[in-house]
């Protein structure tokens, strides 16, 4: 459920618009713990409607050691692609993923053959890739992740998610929208629609505490 938020989603909005013409670019959504980045991810998916193929990974502090952990789950719907690339590549990356047995590889040759696998898959419709949580991903997928966005164009769009301050998006130096608190009517009308039993008095104290973060509210 979101409760105001219309600047927010209407840069997202305009992503996915630019996507659909193909006009692919990046965005880096990023704020407080509970301020909401995962609820407009999900908005955000819910009206790509099919038009566009969206390819997911989520990052977890338990598997942040786990090396191309979070590449592997994001690439898991396009491995078809692989067939795609050119040999080495495909090698380097199939190695990465734990699909043939480890062996030293060239990191770059599995960044672009990430890469080549989302446009690969973009030829037949737009692709979204959406990361949430970026602050745990593993090292050697984020370096792969941050390297497709920064490339990201044409039917390829990339959305990240990161919690402030642990990924500063300066870092990477793609466009990024802040996710700031509700402001007061809208945490009331938050309040409203999940504790319509509370007393007035007791409503605002709480919006109060919780300080216009949606999920402490």
């Amino acid at each position: 459920m979101i409760v105001s938020r219309v600047a927010e989603r209407a840069r997202l909005d305009a992503l996915l618009a630019a996507l659909v013409r193909g006009e692919g670019g990046a965005l880096v959504v990023h704020g407080e713990a509970g301020i909401g980045k995962t609820t407009l991810l999900e908005a955000l998916v819910e009206r790509c409607a099919g038009a566009v193929t969206v390819v997911r990974a989520c990052g977890a502090e338990t598997e942040a050691e786990r090396a191309f952990s979070a590449l592997t789950e994001l690439l898991c719907p396009v491995l078809r692609r692989l067939d795609t690339l050119p040999a080495p590549q495909a090698a380097a990356l199939m190695s990465a993923l734990a699909l043939e047995a480890p062996a030293p590889g060239d990191r770059l040759a599995v960044c672009v053959a990430a890469l080549g696998m989302l446009r690969a898959e973009a030829r037949n419709r737009p692709v979204l890739v959406v990361v949430d949580d970026v602050q745990w991903v593993d090292v050697s997928s984020r370096e792969c992740i941050e390297y497709i966005a920064r490339r990201a164009s044409g039917p390829l769009a990339v959305v990240l998610a990161a919690r402030d301050p642990l990924y500063p998006p300066e870092r990477i130096r793609l466009p990024d929208l802040p996710v700031g608190p509700v402001d007061d009517a809208a945490a009331a009308e938050l309040l409203r629609q999940r504790a319509p039993e509370l007393a007035p008095p007791v409503a605002a104290a709480i919006a109060q505490a919780a300080a216009g973060n949606p999920l402490a509210l």
